[in-house]
């Protein structure tokens, strides 16, 4: 028996135009934050533990859906949901990831690579540079930016299929370029997060997209009979509110007004683990337009 959740905040598909796939609908920092996170999780009956600097290799592709090319990423300590979701020593295998279009753990981990994901405070060697391509020479053997300079930092067979991909997207985020202005941030990590957010934005009439797929694995009493669950939810963005703001306002919002209206009364904070409470907030939200397919 087992449980795994997916769940990802991405661009819908047409207005994922970038090497990333990815733009921001919250904290730019937060989300290069989390490819530095430890995971733990149960597969197979067996601990499973993630350095965070392995984090990003650990990526997997991912099939909940036909249409998408997804990979997943474990997210931090799955194990610490067994208890509140009653599953303690029912599962052998208990996953919570993190969905992203296949290619952005790569792309993420050459980032890592290049230290460019460093939480040291910024040295004043690289503080003064005032190009991206400046500060990356710092960064690599000879202090020289050139496609060989950076496979071999980055341990890649210059010309492969792979390097060519890394390095295009380097070109497309500036990080080669000369004129790319380098704006000193406390570390590298924040520095980069201001890049990516002027590189990865929402622009006027794109929309975004909130992913979750829970898959239960189950097994009968006997052990004789078996059978898979898929829970999915897909939300878009409108032209009003994100697929983010939603999902993740408007459970809150109507919580509150249930509890403004005494139609709940327990006290101090709540998980929605009730189903007096998740029940209704399900109900509620499917006039909204989020409701989860099983099949």
């Amino acid at each position: 028996m087992g449980f795994t959740s997916w769940c990802g905040g991405l661009p819908a598909p047409e207005c994922a135009d970038n090497p990333l796939g990815y733009k921001f609908s919250w904290s730019p920092r937060a989300v290069l934050l989390a490819c530095l996170n430890e995971a733990v999780y149960l597969q197979a009956g067996k601990l499973v533990r993630i350095p965070g600097d392995h984090l990003l290799e650990a990526a997997q592709p991912v099939r909940v859906n036909a249409a998408f090319a997804f990979e997943g990423i474990p997210n931090r300590d799955s194990l610490a949901y067994l208890k509140p979701y009653g599953l303690e020593n029912q599962v052998q295998s208990m996953l919570r990831g993190t969905l992203r279009y296949s290619g952005y753990a790569e792309l993420m981990a050459s980032l890592r690579k290049l230290g460019l994901l460093s939480l040291q405070p910024l040295a004043d060697s690289l503080r003064s540079c005032s190009s991206w391509a400046e500060l990356l020479a710092h960064l690599l053997p000879k202090q020289l930016v050139s496609r060989a300079a950076l496979c071999e930092k980055l341990g890649l067979q210059e010309g492969s299929e792979q390097a060519v991909r890394i390095l295009e997207a380097f070109e497309w985020l500036g990080l080669t370029s000369p004129t790319q202005s380098f704006n000193p941030q406390a570390t590298l990590l924040d520095s980069l997060a201001l890049l990516l957010q002027s590189k990865l934005q929402y622009l006027p009439g794109e929309r975004d997209m909130a992913f979750m797929q829970h898959q239960f694995h189950l097994q009968s009493k006997s052990g004789h009979d078996s059978k898979k669950i898929h829970s999915t939810m897909i939300v878009y963005g409108d032209s009003q509110y994100s697929a983010m703001a939603r999902t993740v306002g408007l459970p809150v919002a109507m919580a509150a007004e249930m509890i403004l209206r005494g139609e709940y009364h327990e006290p101090g904070i709540q998980r929605p683990l009730q189903a007096k409470l998740y029940n209704r907030l399900l109900d509620r939200l499917e006039s909204h337009g989020m409701r989860f397919k099983e099949e």
